[in-house]
């Protein structure tokens, strides 16, 4: 990735999550998977892996179901837990 493109993705990145498309996106992406998943309490069990290509939106959201933190690993950044 260029550093041109780091710079466009980190400034679109800032108001990304806000953007009402975004958002809506993202729940019915949230409600589709969660639908496909074992029902609790197996399911706060299980663990989240985001691979940090985008604002992690969508991964705060499933992992908010589990009872460990997300694991986010980071092009750029390594490894961080969330």
């Amino acid at each position: 990735m260029t550093e041109a493109n780091v710079t466009h993705f980190n400034k679109e990145a800032l108001s990304w999550d806000s953007n009402p498309w975004v958002q809506r996106a993202t729940t019915l992406a949230h409600k589709a998977y969660v639908d496909h998943l074992t029902p609790p309490p197996t399911l706060s069990t299980y663990n989240v892996l985001d691979l940090g290509y985008g604002t992690g939106l969508l991964s705060l959201a499933v992992s908010s179901r589990q009872s460990r933190p997300a694991a986010r690993l980071l092009g750029r950044s390594g490894f961080q837990l969330a």
